[in-house]
């Protein structure tokens, strides 16, 4: 029988492979997962049910953890002074050091948490950057070339909007190409601009 310690290193090591995919695993693929976990290790199966449950409900918490937006909140105190100023914007020569540093982890076997927190260091610069001159998207796409990845785009998408909650993100990325097949057929100037440089961007890579 496995101890409570060795299920937990087992959840831990089946997330970190999960997260350099997504943070956002639907059902269907933590079944898939939680599944080929028994079967290849039937020491890790549940006495009842489908066999699994147990393992895809701590995996279900775990990535509702590693989602929530700041390590103050999961331990339930108020951001430090340092804390909030990973936000404030960077002096130009470090910017463009996280930059270069994002594109080479990038160019490679990235990992996710890694690119996310590179994101999160430089959001104040990029918002201004953004905001400020209004760059096409190919010029986003070029400087951060990681935002074409699904996780990395919910993650911008947070920090911008500030909503967190898993279930509407969870039904952000479901929707998502509805919503670009709509900006496609609408007739609206702007938005047939910004899908065409986005798929000019795409086919770039």
């Amino acid at each position: 029988m496995l101890t409570p310690r060795a299920r937990d290193e087992i959840v831990n090591h089946m997330s970190s492979q999960i997260m350099l995919f997504t943070m956002y695993p639907s059902t269907a693929q933590l079944n898939i997962c939680c599944d080929r976990l028994v079967k290849f290790h039937p020491a890790c199966r549940d006495s009842i049910g489908s066999g699994y449950d147990s393992w895809k409900q701590k995996l279900v918490s775990k990535f509702k953890n590693l989602r929530r937006p700041s390590t103050s909140s999961r331990v339930g105190v108020c951001q430090s002074e340092k804390e909030k100023n990973k936000t404030e914007m960077l002096h130009s020569d470090e910017y463009e050091r996280h930059i270069k540093e994002l594109k080479r982890q990038y160019s490679g076997k990235w990992v996710l948490s890694s690119l996310l927190s590179l994101m999160n260091v430089t959001e104040a610069n990029r918002r201004h950057w953004i905001e400020i001159e209004i760059p096409p998207v190919t010029a986003v796409l070029e400087k951060f070339p990681c935002l074409v990845e699904p996780s990395v785009m919910v993650n911008e998408f947070q920090h911008i909007t500030k909503v967190y909650h898993e279930d509407v993100l969870e039904r952000w990325i479901g929707v998502q190409s509805k919503i670009l097949a709509y900006g496609k057929t609408c007739g609206k100037t702007n938005i047939k601009k910004f899908l065409s440089e986005l798929s000019a961007a795409k086919q770039s890579d």
